[in-house]
């Protein structure tokens, strides 16, 4: 007769003999024969889906290969709405395929062709400090102006925009501009005084005159224009754009002073009692543009310094005489 003391050795071999005899411990449980915990207990490469074995080709979704995928009834069917925030793709095949046709953008879902240029609301800008510094640079290198500086003017700001496509979404390229005046008011402004010398035709005798010429100039100087900005939001880049043009024409007030030596007999005869009157013309013309709505490419263009020249008339005695003379050399400015 067994006692308390074989009691566990019992209850272990009872244990032990119903491991042996397979299933029959799910049965003891009252767990169903096929019950599953995962694909390793099932046979013959079966799903294990909800604790029991099928043929199913899944379970879940994150079984199915495709990044669109989704299990439906056992099987991997294609699933738009997997696609759906990404905006106008369907799924084929298990991958999300982009539907928009050549040159359309996806808007919140819709395939649409990007607009061309219309207006829209007034972004801030700023005046293109390269447009203004050239013009500075054409006036200041009239001798005597190097401290003139050019004030700016911007109105009538407007902004306009296109659509354009960022990695297949549709965004914008921005321009926004106002027209630019340049501008600064002359009043005596003094420019350099320069001694040349001048043959003068004297009745048949030559005379050298040297002539010392200095003068101020009075007038406005303006430049015309535009001033923008320009945003590409599918590059993320952008630029200052603007351009102006000028047409200046100053007239200095010249003052002139001399003495001339006359020749005669192979000898220079010099008297200090001359007069002289002298006309010129300063000028500044030619347009230039740095990068444009829609498009950063740079500087274009040139403004150009004319040569100043001084038609002097000159009266040396009862004789009266004509020269021309250089007073400063003209420059390209670009």
């Amino acid at each position: 007769m067994a006692t308390r003391r074989d009691i566990p050795v019992i209850v272990g071999l009872a244990a032990l003999i119903v491991i042996l005899r397979g299933s029959c411990w799910q049965e003891a449980l009252g767990i169903p024969p096929d019950f599953c915990q995962g694909d390793s207990d099932c046979p013959n490469g079966q799903r294990c889906c909800g604790g029991s074995c099928h043929g199913y080709e899944c379970c879940y979704d994150d079984q199915c290969p495709g990044t669109c995928e989704s299990c439906i009834w056992g099987s991997c069917e294609d699933n738009d709405d997997y696609c759906w925030v990404e905006g106008c793709y369907r799924c084929q095949d298990g991958d999300c395929v982009y539907t928009c046709r050549d040159g359309e953008c996806c808007d919140g879902g819709i395939c649409r062709k990007p607009s061309d240029w219309s207006p829209t609301y007034t972004v801030g800008f700023e005046v293109d400090p390269i447009i203004k510094e050239k013009f500075n640079k054409a006036i200041q290198a009239i001798p005597g102006l190097s401290g003139v500086s050019l004030s700016e003017v911007v109105v009538d700001a407007s902004a306009r925009w296109r659509g354009c496509c960022d990695r297949q979404t549709l965004k914008h390229e921005i321009c926004c501009e106002g027209s630019l005046t340049l501008s600064v008011d002359l009043l005596n402004q003094p420019i350099l005084a320069k001694t040349v010398e001048a043959r003068v035709e004297l009745r048949g005798w030559g005379a050298s005159v040297y002539l010392t010429i200095g003068g101020s100039v009075t007038g406005r100087i303006a430049v015309q224009g535009t001033a923008g900005t320009y945003i590409n939001e599918c590059s993320g880049s952008g630029c200052l754009y603007g351009s102006g043009s000028i047409a200046a024409s100053l007239s200095p007030a010249l003052g002139i002073k001399g003495c001339c030596c006359v020749k005669l007999w192979g000898e220079d005869h010099c008297s200090p009692q001359i007069s002289a009157t002298g006309q010129a013309t300063i000028s500044i013309t030619g347009s230039i543009r740095n990068n444009q709505c829609g498009q950063c490419d740079g500087l274009h263009g040139e403004l150009v310094l004319g040569d100043c020249d001084v038609g002097c008339q000159v009266q040396i005695g009862p004789c009266h005489g004509s020269a021309t003379v250089r007073l400063f050399d003209g420059k390209k400015i670009v």
